[in-house]
Formats: structure tokens, sequence, C-alpha cells
């Protein structure tokens, strides 16, 4: 299976380094301006998207289109500052890597949900004390998000500039059967902000609220702006949309 991983001045990147020990292909999608940086790194399998500077959202489409091209039925697109994958089991935290992406992906390939993905370590500790092991539309994946591309038929918006993978998961609930998540499986990513490059800057110029207005205006009342210390954030109720909707809910 396919792994792509949209990266911007990230040359120093290394989490394809554990995913290719555990024997997956990575494929790098990087704008023009930075080819040359990452080719003196030698980050593998580069390919080079047509433009500059046009956000995450783009890159992303960009990557529908070029795994659709490539009868692609299963890809996986993972942030490049991803640190750890893993399974937590009765409370205890299991580092696993890229055999992760192995077990998460034969544990939800037959429901052949359109989007799927897997929990933040804590929250992954705390529900693998209790019985329940998927969420269905009512939890938002982002940052490694496995997609079945045959039921996709919607895009990125790329005006949602930081809530894009929030909005591509409330499309997914409006479209087609939604989302699931893992919720024992856990990935490991940086604090939303700290890691240079990416959207780095977007978060330091505090450009995020503009993003979680927009989704609020769009995605009311199934969203709610939130404020986070200095950061505008916006809350999803995606059970509550599910179920206006009829989709499964669990």
């Amino acid at each position: 299976m396919q792994i792509c991983i949209p990266s911007k001045g990230r040359s120093r990147t290394w989490t394809y380094k554990w995913l290719q020990e555990g024997g997956h292909t990575v494929h790098h999608f990087v704008e023009p301006q930075d080819e040359r940086e990452y080719r003196e790194a030698g980050v593998p399998n580069l390919v080079i998207i047509p433009d500059n500077d046009r956000g995450l959202m783009y890159v992303r489409n960009y990557i529908l289109d070029w795994a659709k091209e490539r009868n692609l039925d299963w890809i996986w697109i993972l942030d490049d500052d991803i640190t750890q994958l893993g399974i937590a089991i009765n409370g205890i935290r299991n580092v696993m890597q890229a055999e992760t992406l192995d077990i998460l992906f034969n544990n939800v390939f037959k429901y052949q949900f359109p989007v799927n993905g897997m929990n933040y370590p804590n929250f992954a500790w705390a529900a693998s004390k209790l019985k329940r092991r998927y969420a269905i539309n009512a939890r938002v994946v982002d940052c490694c998000v496995l997609l079945y591309l045959p039921k996709i038929t919607w895009r990125f918006r790329e005006e949602f500039v930081t809530k894009g993978d929030r909005d591509f998961c409330m499309q997914a609930i409006k479209y087609s059967s939604g989302v699931c998540m893992d919720l024992h499986m856990w990935m490991q990513v940086p604090q939303i902000g700290s890691n240079l490059g990416g959207l780095n800057e977007i978060y330091k110029h505090k450009k995020d609220g503009q993003s979680s207005r927009l989704f609020v205006d769009l995605w009311r009342p199934y969203a709610t702006i939130v404020n986070k210390g200095t950061r505008i954030d916006c809350k999803v109720h995606m059970a509550d949309y599910a179920k206006s909707l009829g989709r499964t809910v669990r």
C-alpha cells in the first residue's frame, strides 16, 4: 500500500525512515521551491507538485488525483512529523511503528469506510481499558489517515487552511458512510504549531482562528467556536450531524 506524505520546509523529516524499515513505500509530495533541498537531504520518492504555497489542502487534493490516476483503492496520507505509532492494550501503550498501519488496515478494510484513522496516545490509553474499540462517525481523524478512494467523491476544501481534516470528515458523513476511528491505535505528533515548517507560520500568526470561524459558519449548528488560551479553535459535533442524516453512530 502506498503511503503519501505532503511535506513543506522539512527536508530533515525522518518519519519515512521507520516506515521504510517496516517494508512500506513512502512518497513525498513537495513544492518546486523545495525540490533541491529535499533531494540534497536524500528524502526518497519525491513527487513535485505543480505550484508553491498553495496550502496543505491543495497538496492533499493533488495526492487524491495522483492515487486515482494509478487506480489505487487504498492509500495512507501521513503528516511528515509523526514520531511514533502504536497500540494501547489494557492501559499499556505499545510502540509498533510501521506495523501499526498494517494492523489498522487489516482491522477496518472489510468495512470500507472512506475515511479511517487512529487516536492520540492519552485517549488510546484510556479507551484500551474499555470494551469499545471503534468510534463510527463520532471522532475526527487527522494526521494519519487511511482513505478508501472508490467511495470518495468530495475534495479537501482549500479555504479551510487548518481545518481541512475536520471539513473532510464532515463531508464524508454527508456524502458516504462516513468515518471510522480505531480507538486503541495511536499516533504521536508534536504540539500544534511547535514544529518548524508545515503550517507553523499559519499558527504563529494566529490565522488558525480564521479557519475556525469559516468552518463554524459553514457547519453550524454542528460546529462551535472554542477558545483555547490565545488560540481560537472549533469543536465539531460529528455524532449529532451523523444522527441528523440517519448515519450509523457509535
